[in-house]
């Protein structure tokens, strides 16, 4: 605050002029090896046909195709747990096994790339060929 010639001014910065939307935490990944990770903060035109709960269980994976949309895959599979990745956006899904499905996007808009079933262990298998 600051007074000056009698009249009391406020900093601008002092009070937000509307309530923001929290930006979203950065985590420690749950995987060895990626970058940062956040919780998803999807539009919500993305959300709206995505399946109820996340599936845990690799089955529902097991149909992914290279260049689905997210949508697809959001009805298929549901939402993500994890969002990581530099330059690609990679979507992780933790599996009731203790294992994680890794999908690669080019960004929302884009087609899958790739669907990885990652063990405990590290171990890596392609869930579709990748070129």
């Amino acid at each position: 605050m600051f007074l000056i010639g009698g009249a009391l001014f406020l900093a601008a910065g002092c009070r937000p002029s509307e309530e923001r939307d929290p930006l979203p935490t950065i985590l420690d990944c749950p995987s060895e090896g990626l970058p940062p990770c956040t919780r998803p903060v999807l539009p919500e035109d993305l959300l709206a046909g995505c399946a109820g709960e996340s599936a845990r269980s690799l089955s529902a994976y097991e149909e992914l195709a290279p260049d689905m949309s997210f949508e697809e895959v959001c009805r298929q599979a549901g939402l993500p747990a994890w969002e990581t990745g530099s330059g690609l956006t990679i979507f992780i899904y933790p599996l009731e096994d203790g294992s994680e499905v890794w999908l690669g996007f080019p960004g929302v808009s884009g087609g899958l790339l790739y669907a990885l079933h990652v063990e405990r262990d590290g171990t890596q298998t392609a869930l579709f060929p990748m070129d």
